[in-house]
């Protein structure tokens, strides 16, 4: 398995759905050797996915990224949210890891792990909010 879905813990036997990625990351997901799929709308409308791994750069990507995540994601299951790093020079966002989340408060959710994806992306991994 490839290392970066061994640190995400995404497992072989799951169906990702991934989300926004950018173009130069299709290389990384075709070496996880894990079922993704990248496109919301070809599923049908009940169905349901194992993780989540969206890229966003601004809040309003979060907020749509939000509504994918009540129609898709069990409670149980894994959500990943992908930003540019603050010094990449290919991507320019409005969020960062302390700012640009209400959407993600708003589901009751709390950033509870992070990891580099690679020189560019950082990825926050999110879980319910404790009752």
């Amino acid at each position: 398995m490839h290392a970066l879905a061994k640190k995400m813990q995404l497992k072989e036997g799951k169906n990702i759905l991934v989300i926004n990625h950018p173009k130069d990351f299709e290389q990384t997901l075709s070496e996880w050797e894990i079922e993704t799929m990248t496109d919301d709308e070809q599923l049908p409308d009940d169905q349901l996915v194992d993780a989540i791994l969206i890229f966003v750069l601004t809040p309003e990507d979060i907020a749509k990224a939000a509504l994918i995540v009540r129609k898709r994601l069990p409670k149980d299951g894994m959500l990943w949210v992908a930003y540019p790093k603050k010094s990449s020079k290919r991507y320019k966002a409005t969020v960062d890891r302390d700012h640009g989340w209400e959407a993600m408060d708003e589901l009751s959710l709390r950033p509870v792990r992070q990891v580099a994806l690679d020189d560019d992306w950082s990825c926050l991994r999110w879980r319910p909010k404790p009752s």
